[in-house]
């Protein structure tokens, strides 16, 4: 384990080397209904982003936790892949010491978390019905018997306008879900030796997408630092941004 921790960081200085120049390639399909890219930027600071873009009709999302397979109550977005079959995942929303779901949550009638999350954390849902996705801030109705909501946050965008007052100093590896003007859901995955602040993400996500962003609509943030990965397999494509921790809850993604 020390060994590849050792290897994964060697390969994030190398990758923090490269993207001291920019690259911005076009999103590649990769199976349908996904799109994935890899971007270098050189502001704020060499930044390597992984974007996956879905399209909500196309594809099915899964709230999941690691209890549900044979591993315990942690696992990695790889692990999660590989048992569940699924074309990608990410770490989703907060969790407490002893591995349980922060902020109110549910997957159509089982209710993993009851309690409304309060404070700046908590400040939006993330659901998909089946065919749609939205994003809705705290206090809001919400739609029931629905395959996946969660809360998380802070929103960083909304109605294509920066969140004020978002955290300037700390930084750290990221995990972003963005709707775009077509309703795609975007994750944004920001790790390794790569960090920023939760200020400095509305800019990047509402960048158009020629520039690096994805042309954010809405977003927020997602259970971030060392909880940051993302694992995508289908196809020949195989991408992995591993993460420093396992964690128990992810949201997947899987074919129809």
């Amino acid at each position: 384990m020390k060994r590849f921790f050792l290897l994964s960081m060697l390969l994030f200085t190398l990758m923090g080397v490269a993207g001291a120049k920019e690259v911005i390639p076009v999103f590649k399909p990769v199976t349908r209904g996904v799109e994935f890219r890899k971007v270098l930027l050189d502001r704020p600071r060499p930044l390597t982003i992984y974007q996956l873009r879905c399209n909500p009709k196309l594809i099915n999302f899964k709230l999941l936790l690691a209890s549900d397979g044979k591993r315990g109550e942690t696992a990695t977005a790889q692990q999660m892949v590989d048992d569940f079959s699924l074309i990608a995942a990410v770490n989703s929303s907060y969790f407490d010491p002893k591995y349980r779901i922060l902020g109110q949550a549910r997957r159509y009638n089982e209710v993993l978390n009851p309690t409304v999350g309060e404070g700046g954390l908590y400040t939006a849902y993330f659901y998909w019905d089946g065919g749609r996705a939205g994003l809705k801030r705290r206090g809001e109705s919400l739609p029931s018997r629905v395959p996946v909501l969660f809360q998380c946050g802070p929103r960083l965008v909304w109605d294509s306008q920066i969140i004020s007052g978002l955290e300037k100093k700390a930084l750290a590896n990221r995990t972003t879900l963005a709707l775009d003007a077509e309703g795609r859901v975007i994750f944004s995955t920001i790790g390794g030796i790569d960090r920023v602040t939760l200020a400095e993400l509305p800019n990047l996500l509402l960048a158009p997408v020629t520039k690096g962003g994805v042309g954010a609509v809405r977003a927020i943030n997602l259970d971030g630092g060392k909880s940051t990965q993302l694992y995508l397999k289908t196809g020949s494509t195989t991408e992995h941004m591993p993460g420093f921790v396992e964690v128990p809850v992810f949201l997947g993604i899987s074919g129809r």
